[in-house]
């Protein structure tokens, strides 16, 4: 009964693959949308490879995305009058080559999108070891436990790699970082 199962689950998947790319031609029903099956959800992979084939690599422009907002925000804040220029991030560069639409931001790609999309397979491996690291970093301070506002933060930012920065966005994650996590340490 397993063989049958399995069988059924990658007809289901090939299936839906193959009706996502009939309804946006720009996802392409290959191999690689398909192992990267996420529940319906676009590919991330293929995504990264449309992108970069479409408009070339992004060259770190959707993570200064943000940093600039945070770094915009926090000037209007305090009522200093300097704003930095924005950047287009991730969700309006998928927006407008999925939708045509740059405003549209309802599709975010995930991670391993938003990487190779700026750097490449380099960036992909580069990227998650570096959030392997803080997430590292982040479970020192929870297990040292010397200050609560420590603890919470570490505690806060790890959730936030889990939720937000592997199925969102990473620019989206800088903000919720400082506007959310920071604070904490004062607790």
């Amino acid at each position: 009964i397993l063989p049958f199962f399995l069988a059924l689950v990658v007809a289901v998947v090939v299936a839906m693959t193959s009706a996502r790319s009939e309804f946006r031609p720009q996802i392409s029903d290959d191999i690689v949308n398909i192992a990267d099956w996420h529940a319906g959800r676009f590919s991330m992979v293929g995504l990264g490879f449309a992108l970069t084939a479409n408009s070339g690599y992004g060259y770190g422009a959707t993570l200064l995305e943000g940093v600039s907002s945070v770094l915009n925000d926090s000037m209007s804040f305090l009522h200093i009058p300097l704003q930095l220029p924005r950047v287009q991030g991730i969700t309006s560069v998928v927006g407008a080559y999925l939708l045509n639409d740059p405003e549209n931001n309802s599709i975010p790609p995930g991670s391993i999108c938003e990487l190779y999309y700026n750097f490449g397979l380099l960036g992909v491996i580069a990227g998650h070891y570096l959030i392997g690291r803080l997430a590292r970093i982040c479970s020192d301070a929870i297990h040292r436990g010397a200050m609560t506002g420590a603890v919470l933060l570490g505690a806060y930012v790890q959730l936030n790699i889990g939720i937000s920065a592997f199925s969102g966005t990473l620019s989206v994650s800088f903000y919720y970082v400082a506007y959310i996590g920071l604070p904490l340490i004062g607790l």
